[in-house]
């Protein structure tokens, strides 16, 4: 694309099969640290967003990221939960797992 060559990429198995498709497809910068790819991480987190830049995407963006706990019960177990929209699953815990900084 940076080089004016359009591209597909198929993927045999079907549309987001993989990790990426079930996470949402978004990138998180320190999740493997201290690992053998933690660098890797780093790098592309970094290219993303200059790729991103370079081709003046709105579709880049950051964000934050929480893992939820669900009990499947109904209601909420704490106000602070109201604002999940899907909390009628019975949402029982919060865990942040990164912010802005770390998430794309």
């Amino acid at each position: 694309s940076k080089r004016g060559v359009t591209s597909t990429i198929i993927d045999r198995v079907g549309t987001a099969p993989a990790a990426s498709g079930k996470a949402g497809g978004f990138l998180a910068l320190d999740w493997n640290e201290g690992t053998p790819v933690g660098p890797l991480s780093r790098k592309s987190f970094e290219l993303h967003a200059q790729l991103a830049k370079d081709l003046k995407l709105s579709s880049y963006r950051r964000m934050t990221c929480s893992a939820i706990a669900v009990d499947g019960g109904g209601k909420p177990l704490s106000k602070k939960l109201m604002a999940v929209e899907w909390a009628d699953l019975g949402a029982v815990s919060e865990r942040k797992m990164g912010g802005e900084d770390t998430i794309a």
